[in-house]
């Protein structure tokens, strides 16, 4: 068989040798020609294509030795007539380009590969016909006819990989698209998602690199808006998670098709919101978690999964939502917008479970719940939203995914029982609940009855699984048809498949014992889940009762040893609860008091100790069960549990910058202790103590967040309460200094007043031996002493705390301490000993999450950087700061770094953009007095090195700091400013 290549330079071969000795390189041309036509071509038109300066008669008789040697070196491979020529179709040739064709309409992927392999390079590459411009013309539109089609092909191959999974194959064929057009900014956009979704950040923000670089020389353009903003999601998402998806305690079993279904769905462009709808019990979380942990390396901002089974209002979803995603939560506009704000940019899948309960359905008004979806489909139009809910949305976006039961077998199904998922799962559950050697032959009949009963509904089976260890399963389906027929009475408006589900619940219920019953119902009083020790404590449970529970499939048992009920099964154990009012109350304080001494524990540990960290998680793990705790003791006015609870909440809310969260709830705990103060018979020496501590606490969180007005009236009430009760509170009073000496001297300029009220809080700290006030007292003085321009006396407050800060093992104190200490030292110019400082300020605060801290060390990073005169680093870690600032929303320490930011854009020439983010500063409400001053001088440099003419475009322009910082973070990347901070 005869071989023929046309991709590249003509090669043609007869059984691996190959065939040479072509008169001319016009001979191997119109060869080429007459097999792409793939029809009779007239001699006239052939001799004036390839000859066209020739004579007629001329280009004839050439035309006729061409013939005479090709059909001497390829016999009968043409048809020849006197008038016509072509290519003969029945001749056992090989040509590539027909068999690329061929493939490339085949459903097959090994197809999509072969021929992408045939492509080694483009159409006859070599063959030049100058003379020939009508060949010429033809050979160019086939080249691109060709690349055209290859890159179609591979576009088609790597979706198709993608859509596998083989992010790694697809990356092959990525590089091959870019390879055959440098210069096409798709191309290199495909290599770059396909590196971040192996993980390879840094190798696809190279790839911007290169992408600018080959635009530049080539073309002499920047990329455009699109591969910009690419650049910045991986820019961004490279030191995000993928995704928090909770570990699931039990293997998922069976939904192939629906996975594969909503899978699908998902990787619609015009699919935004995509709900999973269902019945409790249906098993929608378990498999919108299946489904993004198939999907989440498609988002390259990742998939955040949140838990809304303990929200019901508006505001608590922006706190939830912002929560999850380390922004704060607090029931704020100003906070939903900075939530937007943040996810704008992203292309993220969120999973929001549980959201049946904001849906109002007897309210005709708006729902605010579906407004703020509406508000995310609008403003990120790269987030997708996959929800599951009990029933639909309604919303113009959104698509249903309507979930039934898992498979089971009909009546008339007498074999293969274990095909069906639902026989699957009961079976899985069966070999929790006995172990499997000992476990007699399956009742296959019997199990059938029970899948059928509960129409495949999961939770159903699994508690039907759980009741074999006493029964046959037989003996468990007539239980259950026997409840469905009261039910059916009782319940006669309610599905046939919510009757199921509550008669196995029931069923399930009456099998316990009476010290069984009592303890489930008693743990529904948990949120987010519990431990063995919360248990005991709380409800008394002992590991074996609990184990029992698990076994009976009414609890869940992690791995990380902690239980959890379904959300449908604690809202039946609460109302069984409630028939008890007795039980319920004391079960309600039991939970409050635990909760409330955990909190008051692991609060001490938050002001320095080898434990800190641990403090952290534990506190973190359990804030759903604190915030309940905290609420019911403030709905019932037990001010001795919210005395134990404050220090702990305070501490853990402003080292994990949950500052929103803070100054809501505590903000919420003033308004309530206001009005029980007022009480005759509250104990009134307690009230305003506690009164002093919350306020104190909620200022500063308020001036954290740039609320300055608020936050000096809170903290001026909170000293007023505090001084009032006399030598009793001194300790008390100085976290309202704090904050006063902050807002009402170092934001304002007032350095006397700052040195006033930190001055106060050292003596009292040095008096009662209150190391962590100490130490912060002294990094204030530091920072008065800075804006003094006392940097020798700074640099000693700092290290005077930081040494105290390490005999506490307070890393908190030592990451800001590091901080403060980077920054006098960069201001000393010592630039090198400053960025080592700050790197370690950055590590120490990043291990325990504190991202104010990490915010401030960034900064530090960034100057030190820009003093070693390495542009490149010092703009990524602003950029870095700045998208932290405006995750954490502290506006202060936001503002604190446009500055800095500005003098390198000055640096770099870009003063236009300088002046912006100075006008900003000087007119921003939460700009401290430095700021504003640094940002006035630098606008009088820039005044009086500029024309006129040039500022006049810039001056006077303010606008929303979150839109200015937005702006800066998806901007084009410069090409001598790139770099990648980590």
């Amino acid at each position: 068989m005869i071989e023929i290549k046309l991709f590249g330079s003509i090669e043609i071969s007869r059984a691996g040798k190959a065939i040479t000795g072509f008169r001319s390189q016009k001979t191997l041309a119109l060869l080429a020609y007459l097999i792409s036509e793939g029809r009779p071509v007239t001699r006239d038109y052939l001799a004036g294509l390839v000859w066209p300066d020739s004579t007629q008669k001329q280009a004839l008789g050439l035309l006729r030795r061409s013939l005479y040697n090709l059909n001497s070196k390829l016999p009968d491979l043409l048809d020849i007539d006197r008038r016509t020529i072509a290519f003969s179709p029945n001749v056992p040739a090989r040509v590539d380009t027909q068999r690329f064709a061929e493939l490339s309409t085949l459903p097959d992927i090994a197809a999509w590969e072969e021929a992408a392999r045939l492509y080694s390079a483009p159409f006859l590459e070599g063959i030049y016909l100058d003379d020939s411009p009508t060949f010429e013309q033809w050979l160019i539109t086939e080249q691109q006819r060709w690349r055209d089609l290859v890159d179609t092909l591979l576009d088609r191959l790597v979706q198709a990989l993608i859509d596998r999974g083989e992010y790694g194959a697809a990356l092959v064929y990525a590089n091959r698209r870019v390879a055959l057009a440098p210069w096409s900014e798709e191309a290199h956009r495909l290599t770059m998602r396909l590196l971040s979704y192996l993980g390879q950040y840094n190798e696809a923000l190279v790839q911007y690199q290169t992408c600018q670089q080959v635009l530049n020389e080539e073309l002499g353009v920047d990329p455009g808006a699109e591969t910009t903003k690419l650049y910045t999601q991986i820019w961004a998402a490279r030191t995000s998670p993928r995704h928090n998806l909770p570990p699931q305690p039990t293997p998922f079993i069976g939904r192939h098709e629906e996975i594969e279904r909503l899978v699908e769905m998902l990787g619609q462009p015009n699919c935004r919101l995509l709900s999973i709808v269902g019945p409790g019990g249906i098993g929608k979380t378990r498999l919108a978690l299946q489904v993004a942990k198939a999907h989440s390396e498609r988002f390259l901002n990742g998939c955040t999964f949140v838990n809304l089974a303990a929200v019901n209002s508006p505001d608590n979803l922006i706190g939830t939502l912002s929560d999850t995603l380390h922004l704060s939560s607090a029931g704020k506009a100003d906070l939903w917008t900075r939530t937007l704000t943040y996810l704008q940019p992203q292309e993220r899948l969120l999973i929001l479970d549980n959201f049946e309960q904001l849906l109002r359905p007897d309210d005709q008004t708006e729902n605010p719940a579906l407004s703020m979806l509406v508000d995310i489909l609008h403003q990120a139009v790269d987030v997708k939203l996959l929800i599951t809910t009990r029933e639909p949305l309604r919303l113009r976006w959104e698509q249903v995914f309507d979930l039934q039961g898992l498979s089971y077998p009909n009546h008339g199904d007498i074999s293969q029982f274990e095909t069906y998922d639902a026989i699957q799962l009961f079976l899985s559950h069966l070999g929790r609940v006995q172990r499997r050697n000992a476990m007699p032959e399956p009742d296959w009949p019997g199990m059938a009855h029970i899948c059928r009963l509960t129409d495949g509904v999961p939770l159903a089976i699994e508690l039907a699984a759980g009741l074999t260890q006493t029964q046959g399963c037989e003996s468990i389906a007539t239980a259950i048809e026997q409840n469905i027929s009261v039910l059916s009475t009782s319940m006669w408006d309610a599905p046939p498949r919510h009757r199921s589900l509550w008669a196995t619940f029931d069923y399930s219920w009456q099998r316990l014992t009476s010290r069984e019953q009592t303890v489930f119902r008693q743990l529904s009083v948990f949120q987010g889940g519990f431990d063995l020790e919360a248990a005991k404590q709380v409800v008394h449970a002992s590991e074996t009762s609990l184990s029992r529970l698990v076994d009976k499939s009414l609890l869940r048992l992690a791995p990380d040893g902690r239980y959890d009920v379904h959300e449908l099964l604690r809202q039946f154990g609460a109302a069984k609860l409630s028939e008890t009012a007795t039980q319920q109350a004391l079960t309600q304080e039991q939970h409050s008091r635990y909760y409330a001494t955990l909190l008051e524990q692991q609060g001490v540990h938050l002001k320095g100790s080898p434990h800190q960290t641990k403090a952290l998680a534990i506190i973190a793990q359990e804030i759903d069960n604190a915030r309940t705790s905290w609420q019911w003791a403030l709905d019932n006015e037990q001010l001795a549990i919210l005395s134990q609870a404050v220090e702990g909440l305070g501490h853990f809310f402003e080292i994990r910058s949950r500052l929103q969260e803070g100054e809501w709830l505590f903000g919420q705990a003033a308004d309530r202790l206001r009005q029980i103060a007022k009480q005759p018979d509250i104990d009134q020496a307690l009230a305003h103590l506690l009164l002093g501590r919350i306020l104190a606490w909620q200022g500063v969180y308020a001036h954290r967040l740039g609320q300055l007005d608020k936050s000096r009236e809170v903290s001026e009430q909170s000293l007023a309460a505090l001084e009032a009760l006399g030598e009793a509170a001194k300790q008390q009073t100085m976290l309202a200094r704090f904050s006063l000496g902050i807002v009402d001297g170092l934001y304002a300029g007032n350095l006397a007043e700052s040195q006033r009220h930190f001055a106060v809080n050292k003596r009292i700290a040095e008096e009662t031996n209150a190391l962590w006030e100490l130490s912060a007292a002294l990094q204030l003085l530091g920072m008065v002493a800075i804006d003094q321009g006392s940097l020798i006396e700074a640099r000693t407050y700092y290290t005077e705390s930081l040494a105290i800060s390490q005999e506490m093992n307070d890393q908190w104190g030592m990451g800001i301490a590091l901080g403060n200490l980077s920054e006098a030292t960069c201001r000393l110019e010592d630039f090198e000993t400053a960025k080592e400082l700050a790197q370690e300020a950055y590590n120490t605060n990043l291990a325990i999450d504190h991202q104010v801290g990490m915010l401030y060390a960034l900064q530090c990073l960034g100057n030190a950087n820009y003093g070693l005169e390495d542009y490149a680093t010092a703009r990524d870690c602003f950029r870095e700061a700045l998208e932290l600032g405006l995750q954490v929303g502290v506006l202060p320490e936001l503002l604190d770094v446009l500055p800095y930011f500005a003098e390198l854009l000055i640096t770099c020439d870009q003063a236009e953009q300088a002046i912006a983010l100075l006008t900003t500063c000087v007119a921003h409400s939460a700009s401290p007095d430095w700021v504003k001053s640094k940002a006035n001088a630098m606008l009088d440099r820039i005044r009086a090195s500029s024309s006129p003419q040039g500022l006049a475009p810039a001056q006077g322009q303010t606008r929303e700091l979150s839109a200015i910082v937005a702006e800066i973070l998806a901007a084009e990347v410069p090409r001598y400013e790139l770099g990648a901070f980590g």
